[in-house]
């Protein structure tokens, strides 16, 4: 689940206009990715650019032997108005020696998370998106 806070209507380079949007990530119902203990998961998070790509924006901490993390690590992003804004949020389980193995991932449009909250009076709003496999199989909830 995504929570997204901090919608301050802001001026951009030119007259584009943005909202700075923080985003507090959890998830709930995670694979088991380990033998003897719960998953450790982590969160990639990326955005589109301009030309296609995915760039990586940053990462959040590993919250060890949890399938229900609640990650302490938060993203800001300029939400511009009448702009498609791509974000792609991996999840990884992290095992000993630095080594990484893959637990699904959501791709949504930032407008999507910027309209959840129909009312805009709260300062937080909240956003929930099918985390899923590459093979599109759903597994759990970012």
């Amino acid at each position: 689940m995504e929570r997204i806070s901090s919608f301050k209507r802001l001026t951009g380079a030119g007259s584009d206009e943005f909202e700075r949007v923080e985003l507090f990530i959890s998830c709930q119902n995670l694979k088991k990715m380990d033998t003897f203990s719960e998953s450790d998961p982590s969160v990639r998070f990326y955005v589109r650019n301009k030309n296609g790509t995915f760039e990586e924006k940053g990462r959040t901490e590993t919250v060890e032997n949890n399938r229900h993390p609640i990650f302490i690590q938060t993203f800001v992003v300029d939400y511009y108005f009448e702009r498609n804004q791509t974000l792609l949020f991996e999840v990884w389980d992290e095992d000993a020696g630095n080594k990484f193995k893959y637990i699904g991932e959501v791709t949504v449009s930032l407008s999507l998370i910027h309209i959840s909250e129909p009312t805009r009076q709260a300062e937080i709003s909240y956003a929930v998106f099918c985390l899923k496999k590459k093979t599109h199989k759903t597994y759990s909830y970012l």
